[in-house]
């Protein structure tokens, strides 16, 4: 399976969990989104696909648009794959079938990201 088809899944599943907020982001517009992921993402999609991406005019995140991030979410790995329920300890999530089920697509993102030579670069 493809990239681009396995992060759209994982887009699909952790969008209800940010969508539904975590008390460290509360209050947010766009939850935990941060200029540093959205350069990080520039990085990554610039030497791994050899694209530059087109920003959108937002003053502080320039990949964010009227609905959400702009860039596919293949191309923003470590935002597609992050989730504050499954991340943060203190919004564990207590759904044990959905937890085994992000943690099994996520080891066959990260197979088929290193089979590709697609890994991301970790950002601090």
């Amino acid at each position: 399976m493809t990239l681009q088809i396995l992060y759209q899944r994982m887009s699909e599943m952790t969008r209800p969990l940010c969508g539904a907020g975590c008390a460290q982001y509360m209050g947010r517009t766009n939850r935990c989104c941060e200029r540093k992921y959205c350069e990080a993402t520039r990085r990554f999609v610039a030497t791994r696909y050899g694209v530059e991406l087109k920003e959108t005019g937002h003053a502080d995140l320039p990949f964010m648009g009227e609905h959400g991030c702009t860039v596919e979410p293949h191309l923003r790995p470590q935002c597609t794959l992050h989730a504050c329920p499954i991340n943060f300890d203190n919004c564990l999530i207590n759904n044990r079938a959905l937890f085994d089920a992000y943690m099994a697509l996520r080891a066959e993102i990260t197979a088929e990201e290193m089979a590709q030579g697609k890994v991301p670069e970790l950002i601090a």
